[in-house]
C-alpha cells in the first residue's frame, strides 16, 4: 500500500531546493530588472514575481516561457497611472536564466 509523503520532510526538501534556487535568482532579478520596474511595482509584487520567476531556474521543470500578469493594485506608485492599470511580461528561459549556465 501507498503511504502519503511525510509533510515535514516534504517542507524541508523544498525549503532547502527552493533556497538554493532563490539563491540563483534573486541576484539575477536585481541585476536585469530595469529601473523602472521597481519604480512601478511595490516589494509585495515583486516578492510575487520572484516566486513565479524561480521556475525559470529550476532545471527540473524544464519551462521554456513565463507570462507575468500585474495589476497597478499591488505597484509601488506610479504617477498617472489608475488602478485599472495592467502590466504583461513575458520572460523567456535562455542561457541567463538557466542555473547550469549561472553556476558554470
Amino acid at each position: 500500500a501507498v503511504s502519503h509523503p511525510d509533510a515535514s520532510k516534504l517542507i524541508s526538501s523544498l525549503e532547502s531546493s527552493s533556497k538554493t534556487n532563490l539563491s540563483q535568482v534573486v541576484p539575477w532579478f536585481a541585476e536585469q530588472m530595469p529601473t523602472t520596474y521597481f519604480r512601478i511595482f511595490g516589494e509585495e509584487t515583486q516578492r510575487r514575481h520572484l516566486r513565479a520567476i524561480s521556475t525559470l531556474f529550476d532545471d527540473d521543470l524544464n519551462l521554456k516561457t513565463l507570462s507575468l500578469t500585474s495589476h497597478h493594485g499591488g505597484a509601488g506608485g506610479c504617477p498617472g497611472r489608475g488602478p485599472s492599470a495592467v502590466y504583461h511580461t513575458t520572460l523567456s528561459r535562455g542561457a541567463a536564466t538557466s542555473a547550469a549556465a549561472r553556476l558554470a
